[in-house]
Order: structure tokens, then sequence, then C-alpha cells
């Protein structure tokens, strides 16, 4: 068994980069080899992460959801090659390496499958993990696969808690305890509490969390993110000065810019780079996952103000203005026209905002309904794209550009005069 996992994970530093999104089955080989040798059940009935832990700092997750990680083969990929390169840049300019590990889950996915490369007397690894039942199942893959030279100790412990002070200094310090947006594990805490131990020619693994702010559009527009800025950087610099910090403090702010006006959303991505070249970046895993606030409409000219809190459950708090808001009591009326000369158009887009704002149902506005389907008879070429066009146009200019393209009533003054004919009909004989 040691010989087919070790022939993977050949496979897998050995190939192309373009090739990684193809060694899906590679992947889900080796994570039915560690399975079968650990003895873990990786999607047990009702599974809730019950035995997670909760620290001051952050979420210690379960057994059973660090094995599950190692399913996102992408990930698993691109944290193995850059772990190897690692190693192998270390051992360039010394004969002999020292890593720590901290967080190992039941696998010790990113050191323990890497080890046939190397020699006991190149590299020596200390293991840590705050679940007994994680390191218990960890032995078992280091006995199958022939490493238990290469460990120099391994603790079950709670790395905040662990005494630093007794430690010799490490070459390399991996630790991937972390979600997207660096929310609800301890990542930030866990590298501020090792950074001394990391010698000064050393990495830490990952090198670098980018977490970048954008404003975004709907997909319906086809629009490129507008760019706002970094919002922060977990690298060896920012562990150094957060670990001088009796309290760690991490806040900022950045610019909102005037911009078109499908922009309406906040957007918040993920990049990890792992080692050198090997990243991981939006999509690519849940760890890549964007965080999206949609509508927040922040108002130009303003700042969008940020701050990380570590705490039992550590998360970025943004607050920012918003631009215009849109409230039931301040509808237009039936008869204010648009730029075009359109009456109820406005009134028509400015409901389909509060629906979206989830300040009203769509039940509440359903007797408008039949005013609406004359709207889009009259005006829309495909009367069905009618209540989509309305909902995702951040802005009446959007409404009426896309008339402008699509309707081409030869007499457009006619026509106008006619749906405001039927409109104070429809509204008499409902009144």
């Amino acid at each position: 068994m040691s010989h087919k996992i070790n022939d993977i994970i050949d496979q897998i530093l050995n190939a192309p980069e373009h090739q990684l999104p193809s060694l899906k089955p590679l992947v889900d080989e080796l994570v039915c080899q560690l399975c079968d040798i650990t003895g873990i059940e990786l999607h047990p009935a009702f599974f809730q992460d019950e035995h997670a832990t909760e620290t001051p700092c952050g979420k210690a997750v379960s057994m059973t959801t660090a094995a599950q990680c190692a399913e996102e083969f992408i990930r698993t990929q691109v944290f193995l090659r850059g772990v190897f390169q690692a190693i192998q840049d270390q051992l360039k300019t010394q004969d002999s390496i020292r890593i720590l590990y901290a967080g190992t889950g039941p696998f010790g996915l990113l050191v323990i499958p890497l080890l046939h490369q190397f020699t006991p007397g190149k590299v020596q690894v200390c293991l840590l993990d705050i679940h007994q039942e994680s390191l218990d199942a960890l032995q078992k893959l280091i006995e199958i696969l022939a490493v238990d030279g290469f460990i120099e100790n391994q603790q079950c412990t709670d790395i905040l808690q662990w005494p630093i002070e007794q430690q010799q200094p490490f070459d390399l310090i991996i630790s991937e305890t972390m979600k997207a947006m660096l929310d609800q594990e301890p990542q930030v805490s866990v590298f501020r509490h090792l950074i001394p131990l990391l010698k000064p020619e050393g990495e830490l693994i990952p090198q670098k969390v980018q977490i970048k702010a954008w404003l975004t559009a709907l997909p319906s527009y086809n629009a490129h993110d507008f760019y706002l800025g970094e919002i922060f950087i977990l690298d060896c610099q920012q562990a150094y000065i957060l670990n001088q910090q009796k309290t760690p403090f991490i806040s900022g702010s950045l610019d909102i810019p005037e911009s078109p006006e499908v922009y309406k959303s906040l957007k918040f991505t993920t990049d990890i780079q792992v080692y050198g070249d090997h990243w991981l970046t939006e999509y690519q895993c849940s760890l890549n996952l964007p965080r999206i606030i949609t509508g927040a409409n922040p108002k130009p000219g303003t700042q969008l103000k940020y701050q990380y809190e570590i705490k039992q459950y550590p998360k970025f708090i943004f607050d920012y203005q918003r631009g215009e808001s849109f409230s039931i009591e301040h509808l237009p009326d039936y008869f204010e026209l648009s730029d075009l000369g359109i009456p109820y158009l406005k009134r028509c887009w400015y409901k389909s905002q509060l629906i979206k704002q989830k300040q009203v149902t769509e039940d509440y506005l359903k007797e408008e309904y039949e005013l609406d389907q004359l709207l889009f008879n009259t005006f829309l070429s495909d009367p069905k794209e009618g209540s989509s066009l309305l909902y995702m146009s951040c802005s009446m200019e959007y409404v009426e550009h896309y008339i402008v393209e699509n309707f081409h009533a030869p007499d457009k003054d006619k026509k106008i005069n006619d749906f405001k004919v039927s409109l104070k009909k429809i509204l008499n004989r409902t009144s």
C-alpha cells in the first residue's frame, strides 16, 4: 500500500502544471488509500462536525473535517507541490532541515506523504495537533509508509498554548488552519504565535495569504470586477508585526471611487501563495471562494473601512456608507416620467430594487402586476424578460439604454401616449 501512495505522490509532483485539473481521479485514489489506512469514514451519516474544538482564537476542525479537505483535488496538489519545492530549496543551502507541522489532521497530508522523497538524515519533522484521535490515525499512516525515522516529535496540544520558549528554531513552519477570508479558524493567531521559532532564512507555508476588495456587478452585465485594493496580507513580515503587539490589531480603509453604475456589490477574494509559483486563486477550492455582499451599493467618495477581529470566531468586519437607498414610503408616482418620457417605468424599476434588497416581497406588490405586464408588453420586444431585466439592472440608465436598443416602434410618442391612456384606465378601474 505504501508503494501505491508513493507512486501517486510522485505522479502529482512530476505532472506539468496544466495537467493538474485532469488529475482528480489520482487524488481521489490517494484519499481512498489514506482512509483505508487510517480507518476514517470520510462522510458519515448526519455529520455535523460535533468533534471540533473551540479555542479563544478560532475553531480547530474535527478529524473528519480535516480529512475531508484532502478531497479538494486542486488544493491538495498545489499544497503538496509547494511544500515539496520549499523542502528542496531549503536543502540546497544546508545539509538538513527541521519542519514544524502545526495542525496535521489525520493524514499529515502536506508533509508525511512527501517524506519518501528524502532521508531522515535530511529532514526531521515535529507534528502538532489538538486532537489525539487525529494523531492516532496519523501514526498508522507513519508506520505503513515507514517514515518513523523522520518524526522528531509529535504532541497533542493547542498550538496557541504550545510553549515556544522551550523549542529550537525551524526551517519551515507549515500550517493550513484557515478558511476563505481567514474566517473562523485560527491561521492568523497560529502564525503570530509560532513566528519566533522560524529561522531567519526559513519560510512559512503558505508563504502569503492575500485578501483583496473589489466592486462587482451582477453576472448578467458581463463586466470585469473593479479593483479597490488590498485588505490584508498574512506573511512572515506581518506575522512578526502581530507577534510584537500585545493585542493584535488589523484594520484599515480603502477609497470608494466613482465607478460605472453597474458596480453595486462588494467582493472580497482570498489568494494563497503556498510557495514560490504555487498559487491557489479564485474558485480553485473552498479556501478561494469569494465573499460577495450583493447590493452593498457603497457610496462613491467615501471609504470602505475594515477590521479583523481575533476572537472565538475570527473574521473581517466591514463598514461603509451606502448610496441611494430605497423605501416603500418613497415609491415614485405612477405617472412620474423616466428620462425617455415613459410613465410608470421609474416606479416599476424602483419596486424591483425594494424586492432585491428584501424590503418588500413580490406578494406585497402583486396588485400592480397588470401594470407591470402592460409596461413590458408595450416597450420590450420580449415581455417575458421584463421582471428579470428590472431586477438585475442596477440603474435606471441601464434599463432605458436597453429599451432604446430593443424598442423600435415607428411612432414612439404615440406609443407612449397610448400607454399612458391604458395606464389611467387600469388605475381608475382598480382604485
